[in-house]
């Protein structure tokens, strides 16, 4: 796939500094044996008790869910961290390889824990200008690619309100009906 134009990624976001995104992509295999870490390169979302991580290609998605009540519970009182004022730290040490270490005690605080699964395809044609983006300001995550029938985009997010974790799946900007296969 040939690189994204930068007015693409500038029309989708108000503010770059508040976005990851990349270019390329690793799709998990439902049949096969993935490697490992294969869902780390997935982008996140979470509210601190429920969130996912999704991986996948322009015609296919993996929705890892997570939810702290997966874990067997213990006598401490368990507490989602206030580390909000971190992030732009936290950005700027993985931008330059820098190893991310703190000495707070994480010891009441759930560890990830996957939980169900949830594989969407779609229908394969030639994509160009695919982009897989976290919007940090608003912990949305999605896809935005173009094919023969318009131009395509899915986005989630995990509400804090509702503790539920939401996706949308959109028409392409021609109006064209995607035909999703969803597997659990």
């Amino acid at each position: 796939m040939s690189s994204v134009d930068v007015s693409i990624i500038e029309s989708l976001f108000t503010d770059l500094g508040k976005i990851s995104y990349s270019e390329d992509y690793t799709e998990l295999s439902s049949t096969d044996e993935n490697e490992t870490d294969s869902w780390r390169k997935g982008m996140v979302s979470g509210n601190g008790f429920v969130g996912y991580v999704t991986s996948g290609s322009p015609y296919g998605d993996t929705f890892i869910f997570q939810n702290m009540h997966f874990i067997m519970p213990n006598e401490n009182v368990k507490d989602c961290p206030e580390t909000y004022d971190e992030l732009e730290t936290v950005k700027q040490s993985i931008v330059n390889g820098e190893d991310i270490t703190d000495d707070a005690s994480y010891d009441d605080v759930y560890r990830f824990h996957p939980g169900g699964q949830l594989r969407l395809s779609f229908e394969e044609n030639k994509a160009s200008d695919y982009v897989r983006y976290t919007d940090y300001e608003t912990a949305r995550t999605g896809v935005y690619y173009e094919d023969k029938n318009g131009i395509w985009q899915r986005e989630a997010f995990t509400s804090l309100a509702d503790g539920v974790s939401i996706t949308k799946l959109s028409s392409s900007s021609t109006g064209e009906k995607g035909e999703c296969h969803p597997q659990l």
